[in-house]
């Protein structure tokens, strides 16, 4: 989860509004809820044993990620279909 401004680095943990520079962090912090939520489906559906699922979370996940190992984690899912 976002914790800082991604424009001037302060903290602020609890808040939509940057206590430092004023920026909205509104979108930020719905889309690092939605990268949560895909991630966290992808983990149940691969618990449930459900590869098409999980695979599909992962490139949810991937899309609207601005974490690098989101990649990793989807292309992990697409190995397992071109086998």
């Amino acid at each position: 989860m976002i914790d800082h401004c991604m424009k001037c680095h302060a903290d602020f943990r609890g808040h939509t509004t940057c206590p430092r520079c004023g920026g909205d962090l509104t979108s930020i912090l719905e889309s690092a809820q939605q990268q949560d939520n895909a991630r966290n489906q992808a983990f149940a559906a691969l618990a449930h044993g459900d590869l098409h699922a999980a695979q599909q979370a992962a490139e949810r996940q991937k899309t609207s990620s601005l974490d690098p190992n989101a990649s990793v984690f989807a292309d992990y899912f697409r190995g397992q279909f071109e086998r």
